[in-house]
């Protein structure tokens, strides 16, 4: 997520978008009415009990985006399972790009067609996506409603500027019936405060750089550099000369992307540079080893809206009013830092379109065709793209462009590593943010067999002794090799600062995407079924993060002047986190001359084994089982605020080779809780188990096409009641936790505070309908007491 600065450079957040041009009520009647029945998967939001809403006028702008089938989406299913199976011949063995686009593309002639009837509603600024898998526009609400049949309203929130929203179920004309499965843009009702304003306060200069340092002591708190996690997370075992010996290798043949948008100042109007090249490449000279590589950096502008930014380069006098010059620099200088030698590419779209200046829009949709643009961009000299790191979010939902990049993702060997959030599970009125108490999107979107890996994060201290101290007029961040290891880690929480201003990982459960079958067939999952009984889950959703990395007191070079003075700060967030990883697997790809695709199935079975195996020597992960954030508690194992841990680079490399690791069948339970029940026997013949379970197999495989399905309820009986949040019942009164009766009209959905008095609920008793037979059945991963299915 976008980084906080946690001293003198505050951030904070104000409102995303423009006041909607005037109102009109008045309506004219479709030219052609819809007439398809399509269910399609849109971005529409119902709008907020007691809304006052008003139509748009018919002449605003929006962009929309309509996402096509792939093409034999039976064999492309078929493909994914394959490449991320250990003991498939297809193993790791990924289509390029251009294979993918040729054998599963979506035809010409479909494209022409949408092309062709989007035209015919008056749609302007037409691009289709890089993989012809999306078509973008720009329609007024008018051309909206008369494609649609739906009506965009806008409506307010609380005293910001107004969102909008569709109202109706949205349809297709027959022209465009089969064509397409997805519209985006009908709402923006998910987009964040995106815009982010430095305090008035000076930011500290880098100036006096002289002597050694690994990381900064400003009294008893250690400040980071990209490098030290270089050396604490072990990359260096991994480079010529380290740990690996003579297969050691720096990534020089890998690609890493990052995805944003560009700079922007308001009083001007006008679009800038996404982060400037002299930051960055100074930010390597000075802070990375002499031996090392230096990455190279290339920007790549996204046309969205028909608006194209600037390329990098100075914002000379001007200044960014967006907050991205802050985050495209930290996300470049992270992954650089973890990967040598890598070649980073920024792909980003305008800052305009975040501010909605001239057009209005899901920005889902805008991340989406950067993730496009980077999956189908010509790398050339040999280079692949392995890693791709994005460092946003929006409030939890699915959306069909995005999907539809996941899963060309997937089947090119393309690991996406997103941010988990920065609001560590606390409500909007403690952290200033708008994303909500429960895990936000893209980090949500992770499905069986495409998705992201979620990061978390952590708060580290690390072993070495810094050489040099923050004194207020003089800073070092000379590169030696004083850091030896990790010395303690807890999960980063930080609500030291003013209300407001609360900040931390985020996980827990989506209530928009199911969980998938590699998560729920885990040994994660009693940890899972429990963080959903303490959130009020209605459901089993994907449960995030996955992994966690740092996340707090990082120090980064944000920004240069007009005279050439470089100023630097000192930042927090999961936005860390991600780009760290994405540096950290670079490493490992090109060390194993492979790439790794969707790694959650491989993460989870590697994380069950050494569950199941809870003194191996060869466990990669750091357990993170101290600290907490507003909901949630670090535990042994996976917990909902830093997942599995962060990794060591030698050991997972060994792992990652071990197919009895990487392919490891959990079977459950976790030790500790009550046995399974026995298969059934008499009168329900092990065939017919065998038959039950691969029908139930195939039919998840055949759901895999609808990414995003709607939200349903899966308890087979109300959960029971505890110390927990999101509960749409009263509490038993009185009790230990709350002697007085709940406030009238709260619904008491405030979570219990963590800490002494507060232990963590039990693994949750409730019971899940069985997602091969419709049975009730334990939430734990053991076989169902019906059909045997695990």
């Amino acid at each position: 997520m976008r980084p906080r600065s946690a001293h003198l450079l505050a951030v904070v957040a104000l409102a995303a978008l423009v006041a909607l041009p005037g109102i009109s009520a008045a309506r004219s009647s479709p030219t052609t009415p819809p007439s398809s029945s399509t269910v399609l998967l849109t971005d529409a939001v119902p709008l907020p009990a007691g809304a006052v809403s008003h139509p748009l006028d018919g002449a605003d702008r929006v962009g929309i985006v309509v996402t096509l089938p792939f093409a034999d989406s039976a064999a492309l299913t078929s493909l994914l399972n394959a490449v991320e199976n250990p003991y498939s011949p297809l193993y790791h063995h990924f289509l390029t790009a251009p294979e993918f686009n040729a054998e599963f593309d979506p035809s010409s002639a479909a494209v022409d067609q949408v092309e062709s009837e989007l035209r015919a509603f008056g749609a302007s600024d037409l691009a289709v996506g890089s993989d012809r898998a999306t078509v973008s526009a720009v329609l007024t609400a008018e051309e909206v409603h008369a494609l649609f049949g739906v009506e965009l309203v806008q409506f307010g929130q609380d005293g910001a500027e107004p969102l909008y929203t569709s109202v109706g179920a949205p349809h297709l004309p027959s022209s465009l019936e089969g064509l397409v499965t997805g519209v985006g843009g009908l709402t923006d009702a998910a987009n964040p405060d995106l815009r982010l304003a430095a305090s008035e306060g000076p930011v500290r200069p880098l100036s006096d750089l002289r002597g050694p340092s690994d990381f900064v002591l400003n009294g008893t708190t250690q400040w980071f550099l990209g490098a030290d996690f270089t050396q604490a997370y072990g990359a260096t075992d991994l480079f010529p000369g380290g740990t690996i010996g003579p297969a050691g290798r720096y990534p020089t043949d890998i690609a890493v992307a990052t995805l944003l948008a560009s700079s922007y100042n308001e009083s001007t109007n006008s679009d800038l540079p996404p982060w400037d090249p002299n930051v960055v490449y100074t930010y390597f000279n000075n802070s990375s080893s002499p031996a090392w590589p230096r990455p190279t950096l290339t920007g790549v502008p996204v046309t969205v809206n028909g608006v194209t930014p600037p390329l990098p380069g100075s914002l000379a006098a001007y200044n960014d009013t967006t907050g991205d010059e802050f985050e495209n620099s930290l996300d470049l200088e992270m992954a650089g830092s973890l990967a040598p030698g890598a070649h980073l590419f920024n792909f980003y779209f305008a800052g305009s379109v975040i501010v909605a200046v001239t057009t209005v829009s899901d920005l889902a949709d805008d991340f989406a065709a950067d993730l496009g643009s980077a999956l189908n961009y010509a790398y050339g000299g040999g280079l692949r793209l392995g890693v791709v790191s994005g460092s946003f979010g929006l409030p939890d939902l699915s959306d069909a462009a995005w999907n539809s990049d996941l899963v060309e993702a997937a089947a090119t060997g393309v690991t996406v590593v997103i941010a988990s959030g920065d609001q560590g599970n606390a409500p909007n009125s403690l952290t200033g943010r708008g994303d909500g108490q429960w895990p936000t999107w893209p980090a949500t979107a992770s499905f069986n067999t495409s998705g992201a890996l979620a990061v978390g994060g952590v708060t580290l201290t690390l072993d070495g002794v810094p050489t040099t101290v923050w004194n207020g007029t003089s800073l070092n961040v000379t590169y030696d090799s004083n850091i030896t290891g990790i010395a303690g880690m807890t999960a980063w929480w930080d609500n030291t600062g003013p209300q407001g201003t609360w900040a931390g990982s985020e996980g827990g459960l989506s209530e928009v995407t199911d969980e998938p079958a590699w998560q729920f067939n885990s040994a994660a999952q009693p940890a899972i079924a429990a963080a959903g009984d303490r959130q009020g889950a209605s459901f089993l959703g994907r449960a995030e993060p996955d992994l966690a990395f740092p996340a707090n007191t990082t120090l980064a070079y944000v920004l240069a002047d007009r005279f050439g003075n470089l100023y630097f700060d000192i930042l927090e967030g999961t936005s860390i986190a991600a780009p760290v990883l994405a540096g950290l697997l670079a490493d490992e790809a090109a060390v194993l001359n492979t790439s790794f695709g969707y790694l959650d199935p491989a993460l989870y079975r590697m994380g069950s084994y050494f569950a199941a195996n809870p003194n191996s020597a060869a466990d990669p992960f750091f357990d993170v089982t101290i600290g907490a954030n507003y909901v949630f508690s670090a535990g042994t194992g996976w917990d909902a605020t830093t997942g599995w841990g962060g990794f060591a680079a030698f050991p997972f490399y060994t792992a990652l080779q071990n197919s009895t690791v990487t392919g490891y069948n959990y079977t459950g339970p976790t030790p500790g809780l009550t046995p399974p029940a026995p298969a059934p026997s008499a009168g329900f013949p092990l065939t017919a188990v065998v038959v039950i379970v691969v029908l139930g197999i195939a039919a998840a495989i055949a759901l895999v096409v609808a990414f995003g399905r709607p939200k349903r309820p899966v308890y087979a009986q109300p959960p029971p009641w505890g110390p927990t949040a999101g509960y749409q019942q009263t509490p038993p009164w009185p009790s230990p936790q709350y002697p007085q009766p709940p406030p009238a009209g709260t619904g008491y959905r405030q979570p219990a505070p963590v800490g002494p008095g507060y232990p963590q609920p039990p693994p949750s008793a409730a019971t899940f309908l069985c997602p091969y037979c419709g049975s009730a059945r334990p939430a734990e991963p053991v076989r169902c007491p019906h059909c045997g299915a695990l």
